[in-house]
């Protein structure tokens, strides 16, 4: 029977380019330069030098915008969702399948198969029966009592389907919709003869299988909002895109609310409900969410170290991670929020375990609480903001993870892997290489890697002074003295630097990285990498940013909601005038 209720089917070489802009590296090109995720191209430069990345040259545009993305609920999503929407947590172990970074880098759901639609059934039965037992007059609050007539249930059960229904497809159900669920009502009701609870509980199984609820797809059945060559996103659509960006969860009361009296189309009424939404201490998975995500770092609590080197790190220390990272990057953004400070602030939040490895002093860590995190202060000479904290470090463990961190993530540098004939040769080379300096030079003797390596291993050289879970250190684990100074070339001049600290400090003023942060948060609010047409919309808002010197982390969030693109779609093909 449950089965039956789903309402519709569920259905190279590396390129030596920093942020879309011209870097010139000596040699012959390999391979195409340019990735779906920039609107750059190589170029042949003169001397045998090739510029690669150069930005393509554009007229000047009015502000436009780009496709909508039509994307499921993340893993993450659903399980706020249904926490928010249900109040229950939990789907009795079910393993909903696994999310992975899309073409941006940050998680994208695969395409739903017969694996999803069975999952999602099975965690919706669970879901359901749990929900209605634990806090049935919280979802239905009209329920009538035992020996109630039909006409009083066929009320109550009209009343549900509309009340829950906005709150699970996050909009109106259109008369449509409330047609098709009062019939499927009617037909458990009366055709199968289940008790009026039991044919709730079928509904609401209907709702979380639906791929109105499963997808992000909050504009319903209402005709588009055109304004000009572009649709206007409707209410509850900005709603949605603000509470997910913001929340990772449905929105809430205040933003239905604000949704039903048509209050989210000026951008001060917008930007007014995402101060509010970062505002508040549910913002801080988001913000955590979205950082671990920009680096890729995985799935925190998954980390796995040799338990013989690391004998505590699976007990003890792995699974406060995430909570100090998330921690930090809260701190920061309720602080001066500036990116400088997310790069290089030396402190932490810890445990008297992680505390320890951050090196603190025997009696600091003697006055931490066993498993409680609190705020600490680094070693300033040793640590400096985001990449030197443990959970990036134990993430990024080995020298080229931590220098592609840098360049790809940070600087958004593009790097596509080598063709498998060059990169079987580097390997055969580095086995047998006894330092990662002897490793580093066979990777720059093959023309084709040295134009990422240029970048990644300098910048991966800086993070030397750290072991796999994040310890500072002066000497490897070979016995040899650490160096970690070096050059890292940018297209805005040199950096030079001694060791991650100093690297921190000079990055987190150039342009490349500000402008990368920028980006990166465009592509995370918008679920899709920029058209061409969008890059002035990028460009006004790290030029406001800029000019005010600071790049204040919540105001580019908040310009992110303002925007052109976060505000309005283009037409979809074929769609109707």
């Amino acid at each position: 029977m449950t089965a039956g209720i789903l309402l519709a089917t569920l259905a190279s070489a590396c390129v030596g380019s920093i942020d879309g802009r011209n870097v010139s590296v000596s040699g012959p090109a390999s391979g195409a330069a340019g990735s779906p995720e920039t609107t750059t191209q190589g170029s042949a430069g003169a001397g045998g030098t090739v510029a690669m990345g150069a930005t393509v040259a554009m007229a000047a545009k009015e502000e436009s915008a780009g496709p909508w993305q039509l994307r499921r609920l993340t893993t993450r999503e659903y399980d706020n969702t249904v926490a928010d929407l249900l109040g229950v947590t939990g789907y009795g172990g079910i393993p909903l399948p696994n999310d992975a970074p899309g073409e941006t880098g940050f998680t994208f759901p695969a395409d739903a198969t017969e694996q999803h639609a069975r999952l999602f059934r099975e965690a919706a039965q669970t879901l359901a029966d749990a929900a209605l037992k634990g806090s049935w007059t919280r979802l239905v609050p009209c329920a009538p009592t035992s020996g109630s007539t039909a006409p009083a249930e066929d009320a109550c059960a009209l009343q549900f389907i509309r009340n829950f229904g906005k709150s699970a497809f996050r909009r109106p159900l259109g008369e449509d919709e409330v047609d098709e669920l009062v019939a499927l009502y009617r037909q458990i009701r009366t055709d199968v003869g289940y008790d009026f609870k039991s044919t709730i509980s079928l509904l609401v199984q209907a709702f979380l299988q639906s791929p109105r609820f499963l997808y992000h797809q909050e504009r319903g059945l209402d005709a588009p909002i055109r304004q000009g060559d572009l649709i206007r996103l409707a209410p509850y659509e900005v709603a949605s895109r603000l509470s997910y960006l913001l929340w990772e969860t449905m929105p809430d009361a205040t933003l239905f609310a604000a949704a039903d009296a048509g209050a989210l189309a000026a951008e001060k009424d917008v930007v007014a409900q995402a101060e509010r939404l970062l505002s508040d201490p549910r913002a801080a998975r988001s913000l955590g969410s979205f950082h671990q995500q920009w680096l890729q770092m995985g799935t925190l609590g998954r980390i796995e170290k040799d338990a013989g080197v690391f004998p505590s790190f699976a007990t003890a220390i792995r699974p406060s991670l995430e909570a100090e990272f998330d921690a930090f990057v809260q701190n920061v953004y309720n602080g001066d929020a500036r990116l400088e400070s997310l790069l290089t602030s030396p402190v932490a939040f810890a445990t008297a375990q992680t505390a320890a490895l951050y090196g603190l002093p025997p009696v600091v860590v003697a006055a931490l609480q066993p498993g409680v995190i609190a705020k600490v202060d680094l070693d300033p000479t040793q640590r400096a903001g985001l990449l030197t904290q443990l959970a990036f470090l134990s993430a990024k463990a080995s020298l080229v993870r931590r220098g592609v961190a840098v360049y790809k993530f940070l600087l958004c540098g593009q790097v596509a892997p080598p063709p498998k004939s060059v990169e079987n040769e580097v390997n055969a080379q580095t086995a047998s290489a006894a330092t990662e300096q002897e490793k580093a030079a066979a990777r720059k003797a093959q023309a084709s890697c040295a134009a990422c390596h240029q970048y990644m291993d300098p910048a991966g050289f800086a993070f030397e002074n750290y072991d796999a879970v994040g310890q500072y250190r002066k000497v490897a684990a070979d016995g040899s003295a650490i160096d970690s100074s070096g050059l890292l070339p940018l297209p805005s001049g040199q950096t030079t630097f001694a060791d991650a600290v100093g690297l921190l400090k000079s990055l987190a003023k150039t342009e490349e990285a500000r402008r990368c942060v920028t980006r990166q948060w465009f592509r995370y609010a918008l679920g899709r990498v920029e058209t061409a047409d969008e890059q002035p919309t990028l460009d006004r808002v790290y030029d406001q940013l800029a000019a005010e010197g600071s790049f204040d982390l919540r105001k580019l969030v908040l310009a992110v909601t303002q925007s052109r693109s976060f505000l309005f779609r283009s037409p979809s093909p074929g769609e109707a005038p």
